[in-house]
């Protein structure tokens, strides 16, 4: 009478374990390009855009592994559910003498590509007041959509602003509630990328850097410049100071986040 049950759960491990193959695939697949820093082709090098969404698969292998009881199965999922804990939710190594310190400044930012300087500028000024954003970054950034923000009540609510103008996609902008200084740009990039030092109040005197990040996009023979920008990116912290932050959004979408920053 025990023993029926038994050739059913065996059936459902080995189900599992074949369902677990199709499903880690892609997974590890992905994860190897995010991984090994070797000249990918340029198919490879846009699937890893879609790394967040990876950690659902990955999460769904690792689960087919328990249930399917193959040992190997579970260190190959747990391994790369692993990966994309790590690159999802990177650990913070800074020293503890910074963030011990000081007192703690928190800042709306939002950054939207306005794709060819034609989004709607009144919904971009709403969605700052809405959010109470107090940095706003704006690729794609055209000397039309600048009148067109200023219309719709932009300068009232960001009165700070660093802007490089351009038609087409060349453009980009940083608005801010607070005091803005000018740093110059990021070098050799094929957008605009402005670096800005942001007053963060209090009297002391300090600043947060940002760097407002537009890219080329990974296609066919930009994808070695594409490298290029990401690596000047990467150093642009480098030697600067007090704190670096890349400002950057989805393509042609908007993106709200709320940093957390400790000041002396």
């Amino acid at each position: 009478m025990n023993r029926a049950p038994v050739p059913r759960r065996m059936r459902a491990a080995t189900v599992c374990r074949w369902l677990f193959v199709p499903v880690a695939l892609p997974v590890a697949a992905v994860s190897a390009v995010r991984a090994i820093p070797v000249e990918w082709p340029v198919l490879g090098v846009q699937l890893v855009a879609f790394m967040p969404w990876v950690a659902a698969p990955a999460a769904a292998a690792l689960l087919l592994a328990l249930l399917g009881r193959s040992r190997w199965q579970r260190v190959l999922a747990a391994s790369l559910m692993g990966c994309q804990a790590f690159w999802l939710l990177p650990l913070d190594v800074r020293g503890p003498t910074a963030e011990a310190a000081g007192r703690p400044v928190t800042l709306v930012a939002m950054s939207i590509n306005a794709e060819l300087g034609g989004a709607d500028a009144g919904g971009i000024v709403d969605l700052v007041r809405e959010r109470r954003v107090g940095l706003l970054a704006v690729q794609e950034y055209t000397p039309q959509l600048s009148l067109k923000l200023t219309a719709a009540g932009l300068d009232a609510l960001l009165p700070h602003r660093i802007a490089h103008a351009r038609e087409g996609a060349g453009g980009t902008a940083v608005y801010s509630s607070s005091m803005l200084e000018d740093a110059g740009v990021l070098p050799d990039t094929r957008f605009s990328m402005p670096v800005v030092r942001l007053d963060l109040g209090g009297g002391g005197g300090a600043t947060l850097r940002v760097v407002a990040v537009h890219t080329l996009a990974p296609v066919g023979s930009a994808v070695n410049q594409w490298r290029k920008e990401l690596a000047t990116v990467a150093g642009a912290g480098t030697g600067s100071g007090y704190s670096v932050h890349p400002i950057a959004g989805t393509d042609h979408a908007a993106v709200v986040a709320t940093l957390h920053v400790q000041v002396p």
